[in-house]
């Protein structure tokens, strides 16, 4: 089965995502991922994850196991060997080792934040069932006389079992 294995570092050069599957006959394919902005462990994990699902999709990859030791991607604490030893040598490589492992510079975050969205109450009518459990729950009627006539009919053929509106 291929495996997926996602990592992350943070020094002070700034943080590095490392990812590396794993084919079913055991050979590893590495990349590490310059992060070229401020980044959480969290959201350099999830950079990781994002590229290695990318790469996945493009070896038209069908089933993968996915492990990272962060418990909010993957909701299990696993090892990652591999991976956490690529994310620290991926921010202390020398240029000239990075041919050997493919290094791709993420200026900005492949997700952006999105500003808060205002909300909108939306009013819903009162549906011909809300009138009649009203009043046979608390008694209420309509001010209206004709509503209140309308409602002590319908009303005369149903019940009330617990909340549920029952049809006699």
């Amino acid at each position: 089965m291929w495996q997926l294995r996602v990592d992350r570092a943070s020094n002070q050069k700034g943080a590095t995502a490392c990812v590396v599957i794993t084919t079913p006959d055991g050979t590893l394919l590495a990349q590490v991922i310059m992060l070229g902005f401020p980044a959480s462990n969290n959201e350099a994990k999830y950079e990781a994850l994002l590229a290695g699902l990318c790469l996945a999709r493009e070896l038209a990859i069908k089933k993968l196991a996915i492990y990272s030791n962060s418990q909010l991607i993957t909701n299990e604490a696993l090892e990652n060997g591999h991976a956490e030893a690529l994310a620290s040598l991926g921010s202390a490589l020398d240029t000239q080792f990075r041919r050997f492992i493919p290094v791709e510079h993420l200026d900005r975050p492949s997700i952006e934040e999105i500003e808060s969205i205002d909300t909108m109450l939306i009013d819903e009518d009162l549906s011909w069932q809300d009138l009649i459990v009203d009043y046979l729950m608390n008694g209420n009627l309509p001010t209206d006389k004709f509503e209140t006539r309308k409602v002590q009919q319908k009303a005369a053929r149903y019940y009330m079992h617990g909340n549920k509106l029952i049809r006699r």
